[in-house]
């Protein structure tokens, strides 16, 4: 059983990595262009995260579907409804092998308000991290 004083260091260590992922999915809904609340928004997330984290690991080579379903924990039907979608707003470019980001959508967005947030928000997770 935990100590009080573990206890205490694993709740703050949780509730950093909390505050963290409520002020990104926020600031990500703000400027996801639908009109949907943060629960229908996650699969999306899910997958713009999924191609976004491939590009950086294999150098923008196309992601696929059942990639993108097993690493999004996600049934394939669900991410072949969302790509279309995201496709059609611009996020992602769709390749024969697959699907990768648009660099064009990152680059207009790199400084805008919600990354910005996004950035301090990990920032101030990894600072808390560090000292719990």
């Amino acid at each position: 059983m935990a100590t009080d004083k573990e206890y205490a260091r694993r709740h703050t260590k949780a509730a950093a990595v909390s505050r963290m992922f409520l002020t990104c999915t926020r600031a990500m809904s703000r400027a996801y262009p639908h009109q949907k609340n943060v629960g229908q928004l996650l699969p999306d997330l899910l997958v713009i995260m999924a191609i976004r984290v491939n590009d950086q690991r294999r150098r923008c080579k196309p992601i696929s579907i059942s990639q993108i379903a097993r690493v999004t924990g996600l049934p394939r039907t669900n991410v072949r409804r969302i790509l279309p979608l995201l496709l059609k707003v611009g996020v992602i470019d769709k390749s024969d092998d697959g699907y990768v980001g648009d660099t064009a959508f990152l680059r207009k967005r790199i400084k805008a308000r919600y990354f910005q947030a996004i950035l301090k928000a990990v920032e101030r997770c990894a600072r808390e991290l560090r000292g719990a």
